[in-house]
């Protein structure tokens, strides 16, 4: 196999058909994932922004559209193209995040531009869309309300959890592995992403992804509250794990909502 069958294989194929993530376009995407925060951290770090979880909370709207056109591809609405799935689609709305970040802080609109800017796009889908499976948002709604339960007990009584944007971090994967758990064990969907595919068939059961999330999430937590050399900087990885786990989980949801 050359270079050129390589990256057809394992890439753009990928690209062009609806996909199960492998090990090489998983680590090459994580690799893109690094160099962007880094590159975009050195930008950023010379503005005045602050990030927390206000500001996660802010471009829910965007990874909500990101994920909505992502669908719209596997549906075959859009053309499915490097620019219509992951990653592509991701870099595209993290930079119009960053670019509606930077205007409200210059104008002192207090998240709008960021909040509405997406919206506008996202209110017209809602009326488009045929939902072919509406149960599963009750099932998403009753197992999402129990795996967060723990997490609210825990912050009466723990500083990791009583901090706000830890929270928002951990309410945003298990928003993924809920939606995880129920598109698999309730409506026969696999888990694409090459770790969590291995895990869900070895257990053969979606709800593995709720012990991956805490076995990952929860030190990885732990040491950015630890180290306290850059705070600027640790709350924008916080902004980035927030959107790791949102965009899956919505991306996963309005799949099953959908019927793709």
């Amino acid at each position: 196999m050359n270079v050129s069958e390589f990256f057809q294989e394992f890439f753009i194929n990928g690209w062009n058909h609806p996909e199960t993530y492998n090990i090489f376009d998983t680590l090459a995407y994580a690799l893109l994932a690094i160099l962007i925060v880094y590159f975009s951290y050195k930008l950023l770090k010379q503005l005045k922004i602050n990030f927390d979880y206000k500001t996660a909370l802010s471009i829910i709207p965007f990874i909500t559209l990101g994920a909505i056109i992502r669908v719209l591809a596997d549906k075959g609405v859009y053309p499915r193209f490097f620019w219509t799935v992951t990653p592509g689609v991701w870099i595209i709305f993290f930079t119009l995040s960053i670019i509606t970040l930077l205007l409200d802080n210059k104008f002192r609109t207090n998240y709008k531009i960021t909040i509405i800017t997406p919206l506008v796009f996202i209110i017209p889908y809602l009326f488009m869309m045929n939902v072919v499976n509406p149960e599963a948002i009750v099932l998403f709604i009753i197992f999402y309300a129990l795996s967060l339960m723990p997490f609210l007990l825990l912050r009466r009584k723990y500083a990791l959890f009583k901090d706000n944007f830890n929270f928002a971090i951990i309410a945003s994967h298990f928003f993924d592995a809920t939606s995880s758990f129920v598109n698999v064990d309730f409506f026969n969907y696999s888990e694409i992403h090459v770790l969590g595919g291995f895990f869900a068939g070895m257990f053969n059961t979606g709800f593995v992804m709720y012990f991956l999330k805490i076995i990952v999430l929860l030190p990885v937590l732990y040491y950015v509250d630890k180290d306290k050399s850059d705070k600027k900087f640790n709350n924008y990885l916080k902004l980035i794990i927030f959107a790791l786990g949102f965009g899956p989980g919505i991306r996963n949801l309005i799949t099953v909502l959908l019927g793709v």
